[in-house]
Formats: structure tokens, C-alpha cells, sequence
């Protein structure tokens, strides 16, 4: 007599997700100002892998980057501009490479930066050119 039993089911218990220290808030007010000092909003904020680089996409058309100095302070690295509308999402989307920035906006491109090679980018889409 045999007998068959069920395979188990690998239970998953759910899990609290935790920021990394390095993106910790160190002040509870954000302002951020676009050209000519026009209010401008921040529409995603993008740590890179190794937390030395964080991107803010905004809805003046661009993104800032900024690195992390010595004591954890952010200083602005570069500003990537060529969207012809508001940068929707933005992400460093390889792990070995922390210069290389991906974006969308709402013109309808993606965009591939290279930090290093500030103002070049190759893009796709079928919005407003690019």
C-alpha cells in the first residue's frame, strides 16, 4: 500500500521593507526650483546601486543628479535636460554601470544618459522627437 501525499507549498511569509540607511531623510522640507526660479515639482527620486548617486526627475523637463560627499551630504553632479516634457519616472538601471540613467517622459521618449558625458543620450519613442 502506497501512499501519495501532496507536494508542499513553500510558505512566504511577508516582509517589511526597509530603506537603505544611505536614503534616510535628513530634513522633513523639500523645495526644489526650476529656471528663472519657477517652482518645479520632483516627480521620482532614484538612488543608484551603491547609494553614491541619487537622480530627481522633474517637471520642468529634466533631471538632476546629485552625489553623496563626505558626511552624507548631496551636491549636484549634473543636470540632464532634452525631454520635450515632464520627466515621468527615472532609475539607474544598471548595477555595474552607476553613471548610466534611464528615463521617461511624457513626450513620450525613454532615454538612456551616460553622467559622465553630460547632454548625451540616446532615446526612443514616439512622442514629441528626441
Amino acid at each position: 500500500h502506497t501512499t501519495t501525499t501532496a507536494p508542499r507549498r513553500r510558505r512566504t511569509s511577508a516582509r517589511r521593507i526597509m530603506a537603505p540607511a544611505y536614503m534616510a531623510p535628513v530634513s522633513t522640507t523639500v523645495a526644489a526650483f526650476g529656471p528663472q526660479n519657477n517652482a518645479c515639482y520632483i516627480l521620482a527620486l532614484a538612488p543608484s546601486s551603491d547609494g553614491a548617486l541619487l537622480a530627481a526627475s522633474l517637471s520642468t523637463n529634466s533631471v538632476k543628479v546629485y552625489a553623496r560627499g563626505e558626511g552624507g551630504a548631496m551636491s549636484a553632479l549634473v543636470e540632464l535636460a532634452g525631454h520635450g516634457g515632464p520627466v515621468t519616472d527615472v532609475c539607474f538601471p544598471l548595477p555595474h554601470e552607476p553613471s548610466a540613467v534611464l528615463t521617461s517622459s511624457d513626450d513620450g521618449t525613454v532615454r538612456l544618459w551616460d553622467c559622465r558625458a553630460a547632454g548625451s543620450a540616446g532615446s526612443a519613442g514616439g512622442g514629441g522627437g528626441g
